[in-house]
């Protein structure tokens, strides 16, 4: 089974940009949100510009590099895999 960064570049190889983009920022939204992180904060904590994840949020950006993807799930405490699962999507919005 393959875990963190080679899960990530297999998913991203598998499906266009614009779906693998919107499936890491919803993913990323719920975490952060769970963790009562605001996006100035999560921006600050990757070493990136204040609105950094507000714009990722808000897809202003086509892409997003592995090294920021694996920075983030480090701050918001998660595993590169939850950054890409949609199986349990809904769970995670209710829970």
């Amino acid at each position: 089974m393959l875990h963190g960064k080679e899960n990530y570049m297999r998913i991203k190889d598998e499906v266009d940009d614009e779906t693998f983009i919107k499936l890491i920022v919803m993913n990323i939204i719920i975490a952060r949100t769970k963790a009562g992180i605001s996006q100035k904060e999560l921006s600050k904590m990757i070493g990136k510009k204040d609105n950094y994840i507000e714009k990722l949020e808000n897809l202003e950006y086509k892409i997003l590099p592995t090294e920021t993807a694996i920075n983030i799930a480090l701050a918001l405490h998660i595993s590169m895999d939850s950054l890409l699962t949609f199986d349990d999507l809904i769970e995670k919005i209710i829970y």
